[in-house]
């Protein structure tokens, strides 16, 4: 049977406790755990995220403090850095995730020999946690495939961007060598990222 790749969760950190509590009991409910999960603290001073907020029986985490504050794009390059997985998942405090998110992406990705990024639809939920739909964005196929690099240029040629950052994984290796997401970007620099690496080595999408 094809090895399933390893998988890095990278979590985002700034002066959010509460949110963070959630989600790390959020994490506790996956039907697997990420190979390794690295919260980054970016330079938080009101609220810093101490070893034992995320030092739970399961996880595989550890804490990276930045000495000042990044913004989200070198908090995630950062935690790119200190990641050693075959992919990446990024995630906000305040995100969420399937419980099955990780363990499906596994069993795709075992299949295929090399893809640019993984991804999913993702779902949009009001303050309460109530679940709004799926957030409307291009569907590039209407059931799991992996797109070559050719249909996955003339995907974005003809339908457009359908990534959304919070549920796609990233190729570590294929991402440090187009030398990570680039802060000059801010808010577009992962989707920056999807676009190149998909481009380039392909994408799988599982709707």
């Amino acid at each position: 049977m094809p090895t399933p790749p390893t998988i890095s969760l990278v979590v985002l950190y700034f002066e959010q406790p509460y949110e963070l509590k959630a989600l790390v009991e959020l994490l506790h409910t996956l039907a697997r755990a990420p190979d390794e999960i690295i919260f980054v603290d970016d330079s938080s001073t009101r609220f810093p995220l101490r070893e034992e907020m995320i030092s739970t029986p399961g996880l595989n985490a550890k804490l990276v403090r930045l000495p000042d504050n990044l913004g989200p794009v070198g908090a995630m390059n950062a935690g790119l850095n200190a990641a050693s997985s075959d992919f990446i998942h990024f995630l906000a405090c305040d995100d969420t995730v399937s419980p099955d998110f990780h363990a499906v992406a596994r069993d795709h990705l075992a299949s295929i020999r090399k893809t640019g990024i993984y991804s999913t639809n993702t779902r949009v939920t009001d303050d309460t946690g109530g679940d709004l739909g799926v957030y409307d964005l291009p569907q590039p196929s209407e059931t799991p495939a992996f797109l070559s690099p050719g249909r996955a240029q003339d995907t974005l040629f003809t339908k457009g961007s359908w990534f959304a950052g919070n549920a796609t994984l990233f190729a570590a290796q294929p991402l440090r060598d187009m030398g990570g997401f680039d802060a000059a970007l801010e808010e577009y620099a992962d989707a920056f990222a999807c676009y190149v690496l998909s481009a380039r080595w392909g994408a799988f999408f599982e709707p």
